[in-house]
């Protein structure tokens, strides 16, 4: 059975001591890997442990974030 992953895009315009402070509590609440953007990060995580609430509870006020679901194919393809 294939792994399915969640891809979290969240745009935000934070300074990059606070960019480091979400990275360090989006892995708190199971996410593994990162990529820091000039207009936020996108975070990774397996679906299965992933939670909107918790995410959302994690975020800055007025952040805004868009969710992916990837198939195992679509995740080997970034890496």
């Amino acid at each position: 059975m294939s792994k399915k992953y969640t891809k979290v895009t969240i745009h935000a315009t934070i300074q990059e001591y606070e960019q480091d402070l979400l990275v360090y509590r989006l892995q708190e609440i199971g996410f593994d890997s990162f990529e820091e953007t000039t207009s936020g990060v996108i975070a990774y995580c397996l679906t299965e442990i992933y939670d909107e609430t918790q995410l959302a509870s994690t975020l800055p006020n007025n952040t805004r974030y868009r969710v992916e679901h990837l198939d195992e194919d679509a995740w080997l393809r970034f890496y």
